[in-house]
This record gives C-alpha cells, sequence and structure tokens, in this order.
C-alpha cells in the first residue's frame, strides 16, 4: 500500500518535529526544518504560519533560533517586501556543530565534578571519567563529521 505524497509530507515534517524536539530544539522549530527540506522553496512567515497552522509568533521566534544556528537562510524575491526562509546552504554541519559543542560542554561538566571529588573516592571517579570520556568522544566524532560535510 503507497502513501499519497500529502501523507508522506505530513508525516516527515511532524517525525522532524518530534527528531529535533528530543535533540533540545522546540518541535516547531524541527518541524520548520522539515517543511524547507521536504519542499525545498521559500517559504514566508505567513505561508509557514498557515502549512505548519501556528501563530506568526511562534514562527517568528523559531525562525531567529534556526537563523542563529545557521539551520535556515533569509531570503528577498525581488519586488516583495516579504521576508522568505529557506534552508541554508549547509545546515547539516552547523547542527552536528551545536551537538558536538553540547557534549563537550557535558564532558568538561562532569571533569569538574571529578575534579572535586576526595581522592579515595576512586570507583565513583572511573565512573565519572569513563562518561566524560564518552561525552568527550561523542563530540570528536560529531565535529569530525561537520568537518567532512563542511567540504
Amino acid at each position: 500500500m503507497t502513501q499519497d505524497l500529502s501523507d508522506i509530507r505530513t508525516d516527515f515534517i511532524e517525525q522532524m518535529g518530534l527528531v529535533m524536539q528530543a535533540d533540545g530544539f522546540p518541535r516547531i522549530g524541527g518541524r520548520m526544518i522539515g517543511l524547507l527540506v521536504f519542499d525545498g522553496t521559500p517559504y514566508s512567515f505567513s505561508d509557514l504560519a498557515t502549512q505548519l497552522q501556528v501563530s506568526r509568533g511562534s514562527i517568528s521566534a523559531n525562525a531567529r533560533l534556526l537563523l542563529d544556528k545557521g539551520i535556515v537562510d533569509r531570503v528577498a524575491k525581488p519586488g516583495d517586501r516579504q521576508d522568505y526562509y529557506q534552508i541554508g546552504d549547509n545546515p547539516y554541519a552547523n547542527m552536528l556543530r551545536v551537538i558536538s559543542e553540547r557534549a563537550m560542554r557535558t564532558s568538561e561538566m562532569v571533569g569538574r565534578v571529578v575534579q572535586s571529588l576526595p581522592a579515595d573516592e576512586e570507583q565513583r571517579i572511573l565512573r565519572l571519567r569513563r562518561h566524560s570520556a564518552f561525552f568527550a568522544a561523542l563530540s570528536h566524532g560529531f565535529m569530525s563529521a561537520s568537518e567532512k560535510i563542511d567540504t
């Protein structure tokens, strides 16, 4: 049984909202990414609000966040005074860098906890060092992947 393209599009947009929400982004921002990636065309604030059935204020707040993260670009259409948004040239490297930075901050936070523990807490220190090393490895892996995508 094949799905209608409209249903596939709707499902993709909703799933992107959930995926991005799991990574700490607002769900609406994830849905915006899903729409822009799936359709591949620029959308105005009004169009985004209509397509996603959310308020223009929500679109405005999420557009600012996605612009700041380098995931979307603001573009203009000749003769039109509205701002339009489209998926950025290389949003994937930017997203990987954001994830890498978050993992490194977590590793560093755990490392500070390790430094605060008394030396006789060997087992606790070992567990926490492994935890820190896990997040450092994630960070390095994501950064390496972002560099490969950037080229």
